[in-house]
């Protein structure tokens, strides 16, 4: 049973990061739930190894649960920072690379590759 913490800490920082959504972007609440979540991406992989509890399901699952705290805080905190429209392309550009590396890893190595 201890065997499953590090994966019910990842799941916990996409719940986390589903919180943020009904919060203020920079409000107190937003901000400790984000530092709750970055705490469990802290967390997770090094008790994961400790516990020798590291499977491929825990690895894909923590690279999703990377990719969407990212994307929600960037749908939170971009309509509230004026970026020119320069710097969103440049954003967008990163997300659809990752997101390609993603999908040729998986559709290569049938498993999620995140670098």
């Amino acid at each position: 049973m201890v065997k499953l913490l590090p994966n019910v800490l990842t799941f916990l920082r996409l719940v986390l990061a589903v919180f943020l959504f009904f919060f203020e972007p920079f409000s107190t609440a937003f901000v400790a739930i984000y530092a709750a979540a970055v705490l469990t991406d802290v967390v997770d992989g090094p008790l994961a190894r400790r516990l020798n509890a590291i499977s491929k399901f825990g690895a894909n699952l923590d690279t999703f649960a990377d990719m969407a705290l990212v994307a929600i805080m960037l749908l939170r905190i971009v309509p509230v920072l004026n970026f020119s429209a320069l710097s969103l392309v440049i954003i967008a550009s990163i997300f659809a690379v990752k997101g390609l590396a993603l999908l040729v890893s998986y559709t290569k190595y049938k498993q999620v590759v995140s670098m």
